[in-house]
């Protein structure tokens, strides 16, 4: 239950961060934040094309999270391996899937 509370509270709080910190320096640039965050939160999803937009422009970056994340959480063993045995790893794999 406890780490399940750290996975919710700690993005939540880095979220509310850059906020914070992005607030600031509009605010040291002489502009209101709150307005600011109301322009952004509507450009990004204020209507279909918005969203859609939002999305297309932020897939690719979450297939790349993708990339480096899941190998990363991955079977230790194969990170052990080396160049030569990721080379033996991946004929293998080939001449199973043809």
């Amino acid at each position: 239950m406890r780490d399940a509370v750290a996975d919710v509270v700690l993005p939540v709080a880095a979220l509310a961060c850059a906020l914070l910190l992005f607030g600031v320096f509009v605010w040291l640039g002489g502009a209101s934040p709150v307005e600011t965050w109301a322009l952004l939160f509507k450009g990004a999803f204020g209507d279909w094309f918005s969203w859609q937009n939002t999305l297309s422009r932020a897939a690719p970056l979450m297939l790349a999270a993708l990339c480096v994340a899941l190998p990363a959480r991955g079977p230790r063993h194969h990170r052990r391996r080396g160049r030569a045995g990721a080379r033996r790893s991946g004929r293998g794999r080939a001449a199973v899937c043809g």
